[in-house]
């Protein structure tokens, strides 16, 4: 939809077509208020600056969105500053939905008049659909060689970038979040108590997690549904690492590197925020000289960020090569023994997370004193995200957006999150949990208060030190094994094909715990806004 106005005293005009045009797509009073709003702002900024007498406006609605282009030619100016005073503040506060782009002689400004909270569920959806319809055009013209070379050198290849780029952006991210977020702190002591209370609810729910997972394997006992297959065929070497060490002493060693870039080389998260913290600090305690550094710092946070922002956008490229990934390929044959003990697992591994799911929104009501109903409604819209990106530090940003969006302060958030990510993997000490117990039985492990406990202590130190690579949980759950006694090679065999769904079960979960530990710190320190969070 194309309208064309005099540029001189054309805007009231322009703003009557607009509203009009809001009304008939049925938008809500605050969503047109606040498009008609920008609008205004904006074409009175092109008219003030213009050198021409046609103002351009084109209407654009798609599934989920509605856009609004106003064209004109002009001289460059900022939309932001150029606001009315009043209004500058609330401007800058649109600065996601409205884009400004000067090119030769014509100013444009863009508005996202409507953005469906949905959008990225009806692209996610899209894709998949899209890689469903490919898959099955090539399985039906295409030989198996044809196909096996497709997933190889084509769809595997697009999904290892895509893997790439999530990974590469990790280390950065985290580093200059918590160091900002620490130099941003009013003083040390802040620092101290904020940490020691994250801590503390970080391991309470990793202790909450095992036990959780313990109580339901032996109450639904999956191990009795097969017996030990040994599968043969699968190359589980590169599972199969005892790298991991699960000693107090290993773990305490871990933390502080030799070297300031090595872990930003290894991509090893447990010294990267050790640095991180060790930054920040020194930032905070220099005082007024660091102050150009301190705003380093919060540059460099914000410029990963925005890096993040644009790698989330491209999840729908993922999901193609991922569903591409497995239909395309020629099937291979399931046993059916494995299938029926593995799913026995998984289900009893999902039921865990639901009963988890319920502790948290328990935790967050009596120790945060917080509607959980709200936490539910604003992250739910952002779920299918961390579903399909199976990496909680991949999901940083995007829990970091929703604590933004429930109030929680930046100085908060910045710290709690990436180190949830790191350390608080209640999802990872579930899955180790059941399915380590499950293997143990299966094997013939006998079973003891004293296996138990050293089982739980390995599952803590495991979840808290793991790398963040893709196939860490079932490094981890080969660690366990190997721990125990079970035949790594052949228990992994049976649990590999378990592992995209379960992956993404864990992902949520421990989404989850990180947001509902950031919350009743935020709630405890006194910071959390309140009106924001029950908007």
């Amino acid at each position: 939809m194309k309208k064309t106005f005099e540029l001189s005293n054309g805007i009231s005009e322009c703003l009557q077509f607009l509203q009009e045009t809001f009304e008939n797509f049925k938008l809500k009073k605050s969503e047109k208020n606040r498009a008609l709003l920008m609008a205004e702002e904006s074409l009175t900024s092109i008219a003030k600056h213009g050198t021409g007498k046609e103002l351009v406006v084109t209407i654009k609605k798609s599934i989920g969105k509605i856009k609004v282009d106003m064209l004109a030619e002009g001289e460059r100016f900022d939309p932001f500053d150029d606001a009315s005073d009043a209004n500058t503040l609330l401007m800058k506060s649109f600065s996601s939905d409205l884009k400004y782009v000067h090119t030769k002689t014509k100013n444009r400004i863009s508005i996202s008049a409507y953005k469906s909270r949905n959008l990225f569920l009806y692209r996610i959806i899209g894709a998949a659909l899209l890689a469903g319809l490919v898959s099955l055009i090539i399985r039906s013209f295409c030989s198996d060689e044809t196909r096996i070379y497709l997933t190889d050198n084509v769809f595997s290849v697009m999904k290892d970038i895509y893997m790439n780029a999530l990974t590469m952006m990790i280390a950065p991210l985290i580093f200059f979040s918590i160091a900002s977020s620490i130099a941003g702190f009013g003083n040390a002591a802040d620092i101290g108590r904020v940490g020691a209370r994250i801590m503390g609810i970080y391991l309470m729910t990793t202790i909450i997690c095992i036990s959780i997972g313990f109580c339901l394997t032996f109450l639904l006992k999956p191990y009795n549904y097969a017996e030990a297959v040994s599968q043969g065929t699968a190359d589980m070497s590169q599972y199969t690492s005892t790298q991991i060490d699960t000693s107090v002493k290993g773990f305490l060693m871990s933390i502080v590197p030799t070297n300031f870039l090595e872990p930003f080389v290894k991509n090893d998260t447990i010294p990267i925020m050790f640095l991180a913290f060790l930054v920040g600090l020194a930032t905070l305690l220099s005082g007024e000289k660091t102050r150009p550094f301190a705003t380093f710092l919060d540059s460099g946070n914000a410029v990963f960020m925005k890096i993040a922002d644009v790698v989330m956008q491209l999840i729908p490229i993922m999901i193609f090569s991922y569903v591409c990934v497995t239909l395309v390929p020629p099937k291979s044959s399931i046993n059916g023994g494995t299938l029926k003990s593995m799913l026995a697992a998984a289900a009893a591994f999902v039921l865990t997370i639901i009963i988890m799911m319920g502790v948290y929104i328990l935790l967050l009501r009596v120790m945060g004193g917080l509607n959980p109903i709200k936490l539910i409604k604003k992250y739910a819209p952002h779920a299918l995200k961390v579903i399909v990106m199976g990496s909680s530090s991949a999901a940083i940003p995007i829990n970091m957006e929703v604590c933004e969006e429930l109030g929680v302060p930046s100085k908060i958030y910045s710290l709690t999150i990436p180190l949830g990510a790191t350390i608080n993997m209640d999802g990872v000490s579930m899955y180790l949990a059941v399915f380590g117990l499950t293997f143990a039985k299966i094997y013939g492990i006998e079973i003891t208060l004293p296996v138990l406990l050293s089982m739980a202590f390995t599952i803590i130190m495991l979840s808290a030190g793991a790398p963040t690579i893709y196939g860490v949980s079932l490094i981890c759950l080969s660690v366990l094994l190997t721990s125990l006694g079970v035949p790594v090679d052949e228990a992994l065999g049976q649990a590999v094909g378990m592992e995209v769904i379960a992956g993404m079960f864990r992902t949520v979960n421990n989404s989850i715990g990180d947001m509902v530990g950031t919350l009743i710190t935020a709630s405890k320190e006194g910071v959390l806004d309140r009106e924001k969070y029950n908007k």
